[in-house]
């Protein structure tokens, strides 16, 4: 356990830098098992589905499956996890 300082700074650098990594081992984990175009793609298209509320998700989801094919549907929701994971990591380190 690292010491906790007055404010907490080492701690909650500790703490994103263990997401971080934890994010990074899973994107190369699926960029592996999928090639980099693909894990891209797929990643792309459920990031933009994720951001825009208006969307179907339902008509979006069967659009990524189609896209991973049957090889690589069982990975749509680690992928899914990474995009929001991604997401609500950008936004502890925008404020």
């Amino acid at each position: 356990m690292f010491p906790d300082t007055s404010d907490g700074e080492i701690a909650s650098e500790c703490e994103y830098d263990s997401v971080f990594n934890h994010l990074e081992e899973l994107r190369l984990h699926l960029e592996q098992e999928m090639g980099f175009e693909k894990f891209f793609e797929v990643y792309e298209k459920v990031k933009a589905i994720h951001e825009d509320e208006d969307e179907n998700i339902e008509i979006c989801s069967t659009i990524v499956q189609n896209i991973l094919g049957s090889e690589h549907q069982h990975l749509y929701a680690k992928i899914l996890h990474l995009v929001m994971a991604d997401g609500a990591y950008q936004e502890d380190n925008d404020e």
